[in-house]
């Protein structure tokens, strides 16, 4: 066989992989239009409905209210950079009294808890360090179940008034303004609230952090509304989240003293889905709606965008990283989450879990019709190149099936772009929302080898009996989070 006929004859091998891929994203593509077609459903009922029966939030609201004991939980390892300058802006921003921030952190990373007490010297009523008894990194579970521990032995040991709200931040979190007044507001009418969380804005040419950036404003603008409206049940994005006294008990009975699953590298996404089938009540607060503090705005205190009550959050820069964070992501959602929470006898929540486990399929769909695109491509310009033959490949005959197939991809994929512009326009502007349509094929290549290496984890340690998968903690620089 010489060049011109393997080249021929690979043609119709590309028209199926075509094929299939189209298969794949018009299947993909329908279930997300749905969801953007309840997104609009869901407006519609807000405003004609709910609006009517419900007042608008005011700072005067979350101001006249008692103050309900909160804790929130940071776990750490290694986080030395980062981890003070969190603390201290946390503690200089929070508008609330009756709170203190419990930070998790091992025997065996004295850098961090070096950081922690210089902190913890200069507010000494706001910050507690609770050391493990034992050398990490075990899991962010583990850490957190010892600082939950603690919190219920200290409210023991001080008596009268319990710890009403347990929150969960990371150590590079921005701790919004009014987010814990959100929370007191809510809880405990809600016995999980999770507040939206939207990364800091990066310059234009950081497409890795920036590409977190359109994913999350599409994931919390837009998904978690009918998610929440339709089932009730809300996966905590990790930070941001509050779980009131009356889910932490049920959550630590429920798993022998354990709140959070140790056996996953996502506990924080499985915890409220698990206390939602005890009937536990969620709510996803809605973004964009501002606190407004006047007096405050004239004397400059803070920016504008601090009004709001969401987490702002430094996401990875490089391929390494965020490939490592995102398969970790992959691996704890789709694979664990589906081996240990099966499927919901509920059809719509079901449904839900089926759009997080998807991904499994479409990162890899993704990703093949990147690959067949440059074989394609790459057949024409050997032909040209080599045999001086300049027709195009046949790969998708006129008229046929598969033609109209990708037409309807094509169409598909011009509205999903679209709808994750407005999305992203919505929390960071024009130039942003123009960026979000080149970030989201660079995000597709991140997710492709995310889903890959998260897969070939899950199997390794299945192989082998069921080996824990180590916690793979996402590093952070210095000011990485202002």
């Amino acid at each position: 066989m010489n060049l011109g006929e393997f080249l021929t004859d690979i043609v119709p091998w590309l028209t199926i992989m075509i094929a299939i891929v189209a298969t794949v994203f018009i299947f993909s593509g329908i279930d997300d239009l749905l969801m953007d077609i309840l997104y609009l459903v869901w407006r519609g009922y807000k405003k004609l409905v709910f609006q009517r029966k419900h007042k608008v939030l005011t700072r005067e609201d979350l101001l006249a209210l008692d103050q309900k004991r909160i804790a929130i939980m940071i776990p750490t390892w290694r986080e030395a950079p980062v981890i003070r300058q969190t603390l201290d802006n946390a503690v200089k921003a929070i508008s609330y009294d009756n709170y203190r921030i419990y930070v998790g952190v091992y025997p065996n990373d004295p850098e961090t808890q070096q950081e922690v007490r210089a902190a913890q010297a200069l507010h000494a009523d706001r910050i507690v360090l609770v050391e493990l008894d034992h050398d990490g990194p075990t899991t962010k579970a583990d850490c957190l179940n010892t600082v939950i521990d603690h919190i219920y032995a200290e409210d023991v040991e001080r008596g009268g008034e319990q710890t009403a709200m347990f929150v969960l931040d990371d150590a590079e979190d921005i701790i919004p303004r009014y987010g814990l007044r959100i929370f007191n507001y809510l809880v405990p009418r809600k016995d999980f609230v999770q507040l939206p969380v939207f990364p800091i804005k990066v310059p234009w040419w950081q497409f890795t952090a920036g590409h977190y950036m359109d994913e999350f404003a599409q994931l919390h603008v837009k998904d978690m509304r009918p998610r929440e409206w339709l089932t009730g049940a809300i996966p905590s994005a990790g930070v941001g989240a509050a779980f009131s006294r009356k889910a932490m008990d049920l959550a630590r009975k429920s798993n022998e003293g354990k709140a959070f699953a140790e056996n996953t590298l996502t506990e924080d996404y499985e915890l409220p889905l698990h206390l939602q089938r005890m009937r536990v009540r969620e709510a996803f607060y809605e973004p964009g709606v501002p606190v407004r503090d006047r007096e405050a705005e004239e004397r400059h205190e803070y920016p504008l965008e601090e009004e709001y009550p969401y987490i702002r959050s430094g996401f990875p820069a490089t391929l390494k990283a965020a490939v490592r964070q995102k398969s970790r992501w992959v691996l704890g959602i789709s694979l664990q989450g589906w081996q240990h929470l099966g499927w919901s006898p509920n059809m719509l929540q079901s449904y839900m879990l089926w759009r997080d486990r998807k991904v499994l399929i479409g990162n890899l769909a993704n990703f093949l019709g990147y690959v067949l695109v440059l074989l394609t491509l790459g057949v024409w310009l050997v032909r040209w190149g080599l045999l001086g033959d300049t027709t195009f490949p046949n790969v998708i005959p006129p008229g046929s099936l598969v033609e109209k197939m990708l037409l309807v991809t094509v169409l598909i994929m011009f509205v999903q772009l679209i709808v994750r512009s407005v999305c992203t326009y919505a929390v960071y502007g024009a130039w942003q929302a123009v960026l979000s349509v080149p970030r989201a094929i660079w995000g597709n290549v991140i997710n492709f080898f995310a889903t890959t290496r998260a897969m070939a984890l899950f199997f390794r340690s299945k192989r082998r009996g069921g080996e824990p998968i180590p916690w793979e903690k996402t590093e952070h620089e210095a000011n990485a989070n202002h």
